[in-house]
This record gives C-alpha cells, structure tokens and sequence, in this order.
C-alpha cells in the first residue's frame, strides 16, 4: 500500500509541475505580447510627439512670422525636422525651403502640412 501512495504522490507532482510549467508558459507568451505592444505604442507616441513637436514649430515660427524667419529659428526648425528621422518629410521640407516664388511656398506649405497630419499614428 505504502508503495502504491508513492507512487501516486509522485504522479501527482509530476502532473501537477506540468500544469504550473504550462500555465507559466501561457502567462510568458501573453505577457510577451503584452511587452511588444507597449514597446510599439512607446515607438509610435515618440514619433507623435516629434511630429507635433515640428508642426507647432513650424506653425508659431513659419506661418504666423510677419517678417523673415531668424537664421537661429531656421536652424531649429532643420534640427526637429531632422529629428523625425523620416525621408518623405525631409523631403518635402528640402521642397519647401527651396521654394523660388510665394505660391510656390504656399504650395509646398500644404504638402508639408498635410504629410505631417497623415504621419501622426491614431491608436486603434
């Protein structure tokens, strides 16, 4: 008899390990996910605020200027427009700072402006 409860005993802790060790690794996998969510909402505010960062720059330096933009401005728009690390803005912004004539900045202005509002991410 005392052989029997043992090995019972035994059995029993073996089922029961294996449960735990299947439940932890459910708990694992779902706290994973949860990780790679929160490491891309992290990524994807950064980016928003960087963008909202520019745009507001580029409204209170650019649009409501009344005169030349100050070299020292400029330079601070080319560093927060740099610092969205993205191609298309950058190169809309080379477009924009090119500019030869007004309509030709009013233009570019609204690329500008509207490739910074497409490039917000809205959590889903």
């Amino acid at each position: 008899m005392e052989h029997r409860s043992r090995t019972f005993l035994i059995v029993l802790i073996f089922v029961i390990g294996v449960a735990a060790l299947l439940f932890l690794s459910w708990q694992y996998a779902s706290l994973s996910d949860q990780v790679h969510r929160l490491q891309r909402n992290a990524t994807v505010t950064a980016k928003n605020n960087n963008v909202v960062i520019f745009l507001r720059l580029f409204v209170d330096v650019v649009l409501k200027a009344e005169t030349e933009v100050a070299f020292q401005k400029r330079l601070e728009l080319e560093d927060a427009v740099r610092k969205l690390d993205d191609p298309e803005v950058l190169t809309v912004w080379n477009k924009f700072t090119n500019s030869t004539s007004e309509s030709e900045a009013q233009e570019n202005t609204k690329d500008l402006l509207s490739i910074l509002a497409r490039k917000i991410e809205i959590s889903k």
